[in-house]
């Protein structure tokens, strides 16, 4: 009956041990998908940080070229206008 009782005491403290380990190991994994998202998160934002810091410079380049395209647009407009007046200069001394 001791026997019994010994195999029974050793059994439940196998399983005990048996059981804490696996949530030991079960709980070292869980740190180490929160260590591992945690570092996917820092990293996703240093990487929108620089994006945001990339975005103001491309706004201002875009802005920048904007400005450039009107001029020269205003630049051909005129151009083309000109052209015009000497064109009608030229018809009216034909007809002088």
């Amino acid at each position: 009956m001791n026997a019994g009782i010994v195999l029974i005491v050793v059994g439940l403290v196998v399983l005990g041990a048996a059981n804490a380990g696996w949530w030991w190991l079960r709980g070292r994994s869980l740190r180490e998908r929160v260590t591992s998202l945690t570092g996917q998160l820092a990293t996703a934002m240093r990487n929108a940080f620089r994006l945001s810091g990339h975005v103001s410079e491309l706004e201002a380049e875009n802005a920048s070229l904007k400005a450039r395209n009107e001029m020269l647009a205003g630049l051909v407009g005129a151009d083309a206008e000109r052209a015009a007046l000497q064109g009608s200069c030229a018809d009216e001394a034909r007809w002088l």
